[in-house]
């Protein structure tokens, strides 16, 4: 088991998505992909997709049993948390 405890506030443009640089985690260079679908907003668009997806960087597997806690704040407040 891993338990990782990564709390870095992240800023997002709202195009497409980001790859952080890797991390060392245990043996591996871990690193995080974060895509959102569509890459624009729609308001008439009724469904729209975040993807993380966290794997090794040299072997490009993904590192699997991870749990990630999604909090979105606007201005300070909380506007929904999921784990």
């Amino acid at each position: 088991m891993i338990c990782l405890g990564f709390s870095t506030s992240a800023f997002g443009h709202g195009l497409g998505g980001e790859m952080l640089p890797p991390t060392t985690i245990g043996d591996r260079d871990a690193t995080l992909s974060i895509d959102v679908s569509p890459s624009t907003f729609d308001p008439n668009n009724p469904e729209n997709f975040v993807t993380l997806r966290l794997f090794d960087s040299n072997t490009e597997a993904i590192i699997e049993h991870v749990t990630f806690i999604l909090e979105l704040k606007k201005d300070g407040e909380r506007i929904f948390r999921y784990m």
